[in-house]
């Protein structure tokens, strides 16, 4: 009973300013004294006291808001289940091209104990089986490829999609890692019509794997994907390989859209030539004799075709163009 009272004393008593103890009782914030308050938490205006809120600094004296944070520091109060709101709190978003995800951690075996070290071991090991450290491997290279060419991130995405769906439908047995790589990307490349060859992509292939029969396994994998996935990817055409030929050569406008013209009107009527091909030779017919003109050597080397081939194709399209007027 004698705690009880005097501690009833204490909240009935009053401090130098006027200030019940009871406001210090239920807010557990005692009010400092004058002297105690530093100079950077005084009002500007009238030299009264700063409180600092969650977003806000207010002076309690006159309500001035002496600065405003964008940064909540608080809790969050949003509901996380409610679909209308997409919140990511921390932590990078998950990414295809991660065989977990992104969502998993490495555990570091450069520093710590033998304890960590020895996790470490567990955590290779346990990302080693057949089917995941295959997908591991090949998620790697499709990231390390797709940068060496330049590849946009969504067909880098796609051709993590074939890779997964490939594994769980095993449709890759037996086949080479290396060739699966590249054919999961041309797969990606050809879907979003790209003009890039799959020899191009066979270049950044393991060094033994980066040869002519490297292209043919590329093209066998592909095919092979194309099939068992049930992928409709159109034959690309000529004219899909222009836009190439016009950023490296620096053409000119009206020898742009003459070229676009031309292989429109000789699409379909040359036979099995490359694709590639049949464009450098456009741009050969097409810039032959004009200012500014790009060598032929200039024109061959973006597609990797030779002189001859590229001429060939100039002058099969010359004849074409001829017959055609005839």
């Amino acid at each position: 009973m004698a705690r009880m009272k005097a501690s009833g004393s204490r909240l009935g008593s009053t401090n130098p300013d006027g200030a019940t103890a009871t406001a210090v009782a239920q807010t557990g914030d005692p009010e400092p004294k004058e002297s105690e308050i530093h100079e950077k938490d005084r009002c500007p205006e009238c030299g009264g006291r700063l409180h600092n809120g969650e977003t806000e600094t207010v002076c309690r004296e006159c309500g001035l808001v002496s600065e405003a944070a964008p940064i909540d520091h608080g809790p969050e109060w949003r509901d996380r289940e409610d679909p209308n709101h997409s919140v990511r709190c921390n932590g990078a978003p998950e990414t295809i091209l991660i065989h977990d995800k992104g969502l998993g951690s490495e555990i570091d075996s450069t520093v710590g104990s033998g304890r960590i070290h020895r996790q470490s071991m567990y955590q290779r090991r346990s990302r080693s089986d057949s089917g995941q450290g295959r997908v591991r491997y090949i998620l790697s290279q499709i990231r390390r490829i797709g940068s060496r060419l330049s590849l946009p991130t969504y067909v880098m995405k796609d051709a993590a999609y074939y890779t997964r769906r490939a594994y769980e439908q095993d449709v890759p047995e037996g086949r080479s890692l290396e060739w699966v790589t590249g054919g999961v990307i041309y797969a990606a490349i050809r879907e979003r019509e790209l003009p890039i060859r799959p020899d191009e992509v066979a270049e950044f292939l393991r060094e033994d794997d980066a040869t002519a029969s490297g292209r043919q396994g590329i093209l066998q994998a592909y095919s092979h994907i194309c099939r068992a996935l049930d992928l409709s990817i159109t034959p690309m055409l000529p004219k899909d390989h222009a836009p190439r030929l016009f950023d490296a050569l620096d053409l000119r406008t009206e020898t742009e859209i003459e070229v676009r013209r031309l292989l429109v009107e000789v699409e379909g009527k040359t036979g099995g030539a490359t694709p590639s091909a049949v464009a450098a030779g456009a741009v050969r017919k097409v810039s032959k004799g004009k200012p500014r003109s790009p060598q032929l050597n200039e024109i061959a080397a973006v597609y990797g075709h030779s002189r001859k081939t590229v001429q060939n194709n100039a002058q099969r399209i010359e004849e074409l163009e001829t017959d055609d007027l005839a």
